[in-house]
């Protein structure tokens, strides 16, 4: 009995570590088209586990127009506002526990703040009080 449970737990863990790597997998062949969309190389904005953020935030000047940010912000597969402040983006899923989740702040004159990414080990970025959708002027 106990032999048995023992090698289902085993098996349990194959499929959850077999899964994990098939995802990741996914999530590069993702960001590498995402790569291709934007025009860049991935290789150039190491880590490529960071990529888009570490393109974007090249890209992104304090100041910039909400319009300006919207035209360099593509390819992600949800977005929400919150707060009339900040955009929330999720790339690679729609799913908040296996998306690329980064949020990025705007003053009060919708002008470009900053750009936060989320700590991959801990899912921390919540859209309880947001809004589907880009913020408007």
């Amino acid at each position: 009995m106990k032999k048995n449970m023992f090698l289902a737990l085993a098996f349990l863990l194959i499929v959850c570590v077999l899964i994990s790597s098939l995802l990741r997998e996914n999530q590069k062949d993702e960001r590498m088209k995402l790569a291709q969309t934007l025009g860049v190389r991935l290789e150039d904005h190491p880590p490529e586990t960071d990529f888009p953020v570490s393109y974007f935030s090249a890209q992104l000047i304090e100041g910039m127009t909400l319009d300006e940010v919207h035209n360099l912000i593509i390819g992600f597969d949800q977005v929400y506002n919150c707060s009339n402040s900040v955009e929330v983006y999720y790339y690679f899923g729609a799913n908040e526990n296996m998306a690329f989740r980064f949020r990025v702040f705007y003053d009060e004159n919708l002008s470009f703040k900053r750009l936060e990414s989320e700590d991959p080990d801990s899912s921390y970025l919540s859209i309880e009080e947001c809004k589907t959708g880009l913020l408007l002027k």
